[in-house]
């Protein structure tokens, strides 16, 4: 087998060289750099915070220990991107790590899937030290059906709130709803609540604004009529979990929401997500403003090429736009390289760049940085492998 070092440097030298606007990079740069982590197997991460010392954390999933399936893996680095610790989740079968959030203690609360037995699977929610060591675990169920945790954020009240995916028994076959969970501070559940229909209705993500109330986004294959292919939808729930006002978009064929952001001084929201372009039968980013009432939508926008073009996640930056991560197939050199664009707040293109190597890459989340740049968690793939990919850029999205 080729040593795990080796791997590492080819990768590091093929995302450098699929760079746009790459003159003069170097991979021994420290302020602007690309790294990886995870083993020569197949390793992904999804979200990634930065930390009060200017240092990042991420959360993924590892198949570091093959022989007992896939591991949470929780990974901290400095500045730099060097790894100062890393911590493992799981038990003998797969888990998979979602989502997390820095908690009030100095800590952080992680969200994930475990594996119970080959017909269950339960949302697993962490709760661990500021070094990453657990402190407690939760597992939920719902009547011994497949759940899946997407999404964890803080609520104003110290608890939190989670969003995920249940089983319902429906016939002929069982599908996905909504799996809404309002936890307290020790991870005991409070209440919960299944949003769906007859068809799939998925949710990806949460937040709580500043009313207590709860916007999630997602997809629901009941609108406009049930059918066979995902719709955009937003909802809003109250703070005791009753449904409230729901915003589904009509953009046709596989149309999802990944993330959404509560916009400051009350001007809303901003949601990301992937759409079905009818002009050539394939897939662009999406965008959508909302105002306060998420009925209100402000602009929206699409932004893509001949290809497949998704997004997965967005962030405010500190001159009032918004920098988006996702993927494309459209530009780069690569068989889907990581697609960053940042926009103004009027939903018009600045700039975007790519990174990738020639095989599958894509990005999963972003943050802008202190130094107003802009930090990327996604996956490269390498040789049939994938890698998880650490890239930290200048404010222009370059390497230099």
């Amino acid at each position: 087998m080729i040593s795990k070092n080796i791997i590492y440097l080819f990768i590091i030298i093929i995302l450098i060289t699929g760079c746009r606007n790459k003159d003069d990079i170097s991979p021994i740069q420290a302020e602007y750099f690309v790294k990886l982590f995870g083993s020569s197997f197949n390793d992904m991460a999804n979200d990634i915070k930065q930390t009060k010392d200017g240092g990042y954390i991420f959360i993924g999933t590892t198949t570091e220990n093959v022989d007992k399936g896939t591991d949470i893996y929780f990974v901290k680095t400095d500045k730099y991107g060097n790894e100062q610790w890393s911590e493992f989740y799981g038990d003998s079968l797969n888990d998979v790590g979602e989502s997390f959030q820095l908690t009030n203690d100095g800590g952080y609360i992680l969200l994930g899937t475990t594996t119970i037995n080959s017909n269950d699977k339960d949302i697993y929610l962490i709760k661990t030290n500021s070094q990453g060591k657990k402190e407690w675990e939760n597992k939920i169920d719902n009547n011994n059906l497949n759940q899946e945790g997407k999404c964890v954020n803080l609520t104003n009240d110290g608890g939190y709130i989670i969003i995920g995916n249940t089983e319902i028994i429906k016939t002929p076959e069982n599908v996905l709803n909504n799996f809404l969970i309002k936890t307290d501070e020790n991870g005991d559940t409070i209440w919960t609540k299944i949003k769906g229909g007859a068809n799939d209705a998925i949710g990806n993500y949460v937040i709580q604004n500043s009313s207590n109330e709860y916007l999630v986004v997602g997809a629901t294959k009941n609108f406009p009529l049930p059918n066979n292919y995902y719709n955009i939808i937003v909802n809003l729930y109250y703070d005791n979990g009753n449904i409230g006002t729901s915003l589904p978009f009509d953009k046709g064929n596989e149309s999802i929401c990944q993330n959404i952001q509560m916009i400051p001084n009350n001007e809303g929201y901003i949601i990301v997500g992937t759409t079905y372009n009818q002009d050539n039968q394939s897939k662009d980013i999406f965008v959508a403003k909302l105002g306060n009432d998420i009925n209100n939508i402000i602009w929206e926008t699409t932004i893509g090429g001949n290809q497949e073009d998704v997004g997965q996640a967005i962030c405010l930056t500190k001159d009032g736009g918004y920098a988006i991560i996702g993927s494309t197939k459209s530009q780069g050199s690569g068989a889907s390289d990581i697609y960053l664009v940042k926009i103004n707040n009027e939903g018009e293109e600045i700039f975007n760049r790519t990174y990738g190597s020639t095989g599958v890459d894509f990005g999963k989340a972003i943050l802008q940085t202190e130094d107003e740049g802009y930090v990327i968690i996604g996956t490269t793939g390498f040789e049939g492998n994938d890698m998880i990919t650490l890239i930290k850029t200048n404010p222009e999205g370059l390497l230099e």
